[in-house]
């Protein structure tokens, strides 16, 4: 887990791919594609509210400094 002054990345993945869980493993290809672009996407929408929050800091930063001037 990794903090950022208020950000914590890690907690949230971590819950989020334990409560995903699959009624039985995909036996067939297409099932197990399937499968991976629903972790793929689930990794896809964590790095984008990553980046998000990230941004939001960034802009809060520059605010900081510019009323600092």
């Amino acid at each position: 887990m990794i903090l950022l002054k208020g950000l914590t990345i890690g907690a949230e993945v971590k819950t989020r791919l334990n409560t995903r869980q699959f009624s039985s493993e995909p036996t067939t290809v297409l099932g197990k594609v399937e499968v991976e672009k629903e972790k793929q996407d689930d990794a896809l929408a964590d790095l984008s509210n990553l980046l998000g929050q990230l941004k939001d800091m960034a802009v809060d930063m520059g605010s900081e400094i510019e009323r600092t001037r």
